[in-house]
């Protein structure tokens, strides 16, 4: 044979009462918040030593299933815990992802834009403004428009004339859609993009870089606000 396995023992005494604790709480016997018995009953009940109960208390712990309490004992946690504990680092995870992203941008779109001020073409002028009053039309009728957010980003990028650039934007446009998502689409902050769109396509008709820049470093403040107010 060319694997090898490791030789079969007893299990510890200390993981029998794990395992008996666990099936207690798996059935139902042990309900979230219940309080474990101290630790001296305990031993007597399953006939080990304390170590072993406490040995046993502290893998439950690490298992999330107890937690102890200084002064008030150890008691059960229930399924909901253990849901609700990764889904708060999750929520938190994608706090920090959506900023991350919002410095990526502040970081490159205001520069990105004052080159764009420079290069634009009268028909990349006009598809934007297009752009800015499709939008228009839809928060009038209370439709989602960010799919138009996402398209007038994109061509403020190709205008800019660099295609490395380009292509950089095109491989992350998923990534940047997260901070497009409809929920921050309030009232008020579609309002205030509508304004910062059209303060944008008239800098960019102007020829203005840094007008055009100032105005895409609002833009983007206002929306890492509207995500904090979320």
């Amino acid at each position: 044979m060319d694997f090898t396995v490791t030789p079969a023992r007893k299990p510890k005494v200390y993981e029998e009462v794990v395992r008996q604790i666990e099936e207690l709480i798996a059935s139902g016997a042990l309900r979230d918040g219940d309080r474990l018995p101290p630790e001296r009953e305990l031993a007597q009940l399953f006939k080990v030593s304390r170590n072993s109960v406490r040995e046993a208390v502290f893998a439950l712990e690490n298992r999330g299933l107890v937690v102890s309490k200084v002064g008030a004992g150890t008691f059960v946690r229930g399924a909901e815990q253990d849901l609700i504990d990764p889904l708060a680092r999750a929520i938190e995870q994608q706090r920090q992802r959506l900023h991350e992203i919002f410095e990526f941008r502040l970081l490159l779109e205001p520069q990105i834009i004052g080159l764009a001020a420079l290069h634009v073409s009268g028909e990349q002028l006009q598809e934007l403004e297009a752009l800015v009053a499709a939008q228009e039309a839809r928060i009038a009728e209370g439709l989602p428009w960010g799919d138009l957010d996402s398209r007038f980003h994109r061509l403020i990028v190709q205008a800019s004339g660099n295609q490395v650039l380009c292509k950089v934007f095109q491989q992350l446009d998923a990534i940047l859609d997260e901070v497009r998502d409809e929920t921050l689409q309030t009232a008020s902050r579609a309002r205030e993009s509508l304004a910062t769109h059209q303060r944008i396509v008239e800098a960019l008709r102007r020829g203005d870089p840094e007008a055009a820049s100032r105005e895409m470093e609002d833009h983007l403040i206002g929306v890492e606000e509207a995500k904090d107010r979320s």
